[in-house]
């Protein structure tokens, strides 16, 4: 201030102008804004770098960015795996954190920024984001007109995936049973169909968990790791419970269940319905799997019915009564019955037209994971798109928040590292496919790593890339947001929604206002019971007249009445 000559009296007043401003009293206080936002007018832009692998680590020198590369992720050499951007601070002090920016270059060549203070660009992008929610572009259904630019639906896009679409239909899709309006729809792909589906999908399981039971530890333990060169502490291996593999591979049951009724429709109405395309290696491999199950159905016509081919219809079933939260699935898979008979596999030196179906929707279900992406294009694959049909609560017409919908993406990438196994290791050769089993390679680790490598890591332009991004980004949503109340209010009911605490699952409790009412009148009237058995040794109540009696708690006088 003494530099910019202002006298006391200035001073003073700019100085109780600043207290009663709520300011951040440290640099670290002041929050960080977005990356890939543009520049903020008036702060330096540097060029910088910014690690692949880490979204955190970005700095504005060369050896600091390989000093990390070398100490988080062990690389050496001359590997370059950092990008080059331009990046912006609050202040030029020591450990200020920087963020990426879109720079602006003039026709002179120099990096400036031309849109207006912090201030005035906050106000424009609330009030863009208050007009889109008047104009409703961001309306999925009716009952959307909340506000849903949350980070979570900006950052997975399903607004715009299921833009003008119907998705109580589509949520309603994946099921094993339709409803009656989609089931006139889809006649074909129900019934034994979908049955011998779901058990080539048992087959490649029980495959699968052989060769994961084959497998050092070492490889389990970069099977799980989504580093480039870090493994993980503990092995990837078999979860705990029976019926919460069973919930995971019936992700993937539904998974095809859904491609194959939307492959039935023409591609102009699979993009303007659903808004999914399958890749020409894609269509290809269903034909042939569609082909298989007529071969199947033929064969199989008079001697197997659909309840004998150890398909889990009854669990299915009960699928239609959706979860509605992370809690209604754990209650549903505690609850769940274990009686199901499981498909195992048992090698076969014979080529069985069952054998063959399975391996060829093996391959299928390798094709929509392995499908890599250019810029824009995940939205429409098949594996992506399905992952935004489970986050669809199609009862409520809306979409799951982070808490209740990482358990589901964890699940989905569980069988999908299982499969990914199964394909670069197979413990079995795939004859009908050609695919050797792993005593074909001299090097299992070299194999493993050439798979994961490319698919299986978090910078991956996979979809399982992606979901890997997604499934991070959501559990730490997860942790900023916290469990969900334990009461809430059930607009259904006109009443309360209690949860109950057990010690292996949340029960939940819903109590209507007249429920209420009514138990505070039974307790009224039990109350009362109790009083005269107990209290009173079964005689009659005294019975006093409250009207006549003298209010004297103000008297001060003894004997007063």
């Amino acid at each position: 201030m003494h530099n910019h000559r202002i006298n006391f009296d200035q001073r003073t007043q700019l100085r109780i102008a600043l207290e009663n401003i709520d300011a951040a009293e440290k640099i670290k206080a002041i929050p960080i804004p977005l990356d890939d936002q543009e520049s903020i007018k008036g702060l330096t832009i540097y060029n910088g770098y910014k690690c692949n692998d880490c979204d955190k680590m970005k700095t504005v020198s060369l050896p600091v960015i390989r000093q990390h590369r070398y100490d988080e992720h062990r690389e050496v050499g001359n590997q370059i795996n950092w990008s080059t951007v331009s990046l912006q601070r609050w202040c030029r002090v020591e450990n200020s954190k920087y963020w990426v920016v879109k720079a602006i270059e003039t026709p002179s060549g120099e990096v400036t920024s031309d849109l207006g203070s912090w201030t005035e660009r906050m106000k424009k992008m609330e009030a863009d984001r208050l007009n889109q929610l008047m104009r409703k572009e961001l309306e999925v259904t009716d009952r959307s007109n909340v506000d849903d630019t949350t980070s979570w639906l900006i950052y997975t896009k399903w607004s715009e995936m299921f833009k003008g679409k119907n998705i109580y239909d589509i949520g309603r899709l994946r099921y094993e049973t339709l409803g009656r309006d989609l089931e006139r729809k889809f006649k074909r792909w129900t019934g034994r169909r979908m049955a011998y589906l779901g058990t080539s999908v048992d087959i490649i399981i029980s495959r699968s968990k052989e060769t994961l039971a084959s497998t050092p530890s070492g490889i389990r333990m970069w099977l799980r790791s989504v580093r480039r060169l870090e493994q993980e502490a503990r092995p990837f291996k078999l979860v705990q419970k029976v019926s919460t593999e069973k919930q995971y591979v019936r992700y993937w049951k539904q998974f095809l269940f859904y491609c194959f009724r939307v492959y039935e429709l023409d591609e102009k109405e699979r993009q303007k319905v659903y808004g999914i395309e399958f890749t020409k290696e894609q269509l290809r491999c269903m034909k042939e799997v569609d082909d298989l199950l007529e071969e199947v159905l033929k064969e199989n016509e008079d001697v197997m019915r659909a309840e004998d081919v150890g398909f889990d219809s009854e669990s299915e079933k009960g699928d239609l009564e959706e979860e509605e939260d992370s809690s209604d699935e754990e209650e549903e898979l505690e609850n769940e019955e274990d009686e199901d008979v499981e498909t195992e596999w048992v090698p076969q030196s014979d080529m069985t037209l069952e054998k063959r179906l399975s391996e060829k929707v093996f391959e299928l279900c390798m094709l929509f994971v392995m499908q890599t992406f250019r810029q824009l294009e995940e939205q429409k694959s098949p594996w992506i798109h399905f992952c935004g049909v489970l986050a669809i609560d199609w009862r409520k017409e809306r979409f799951r928040e982070p808490r209740n919908y990482t358990c589901i993406v964890a699940g989905i990438l569980w069988v999908t590292r299982l499969f990914f196994l199964e394909y670069s290791l197979p413990k079995y050769e795939y004859e009908s496919l050609n695919w050797s089993s792993r005593d074909f390679y001299e090097d299992f680790n070299w194999r493993f790593e050439e798979v994961r490598q490319k698919y299986l890591l978090r910078s991956s332009c996979t979809a399982a890339g992606m979901m890997i991004k997604m499934l991070a980004y959501g559990k730490e949503l997860s942790k900023q947001m916290g469990r969900e109340p334990v009461i809430t209010w059930d607009f259904d009911d006109g009443g309360l929604m209690l949860e109950k605490v057990m010690p292996t699952r949340i029960e939940k409790v819903r109590v209507t206002m007249e429920g209420f009412k009514s138990f505070v009148m039974e307790v009224v009237s039990r109350l009362k019971e109790d009083l005269k058995k107990e209290m009173m040794f079964g005689f009659n109540m005294l019975k006093l007249d409250v009207k006549n009696m003298e209010d004297l708690m103000s008297e001060s006088k003894k004997g007063k009445r």
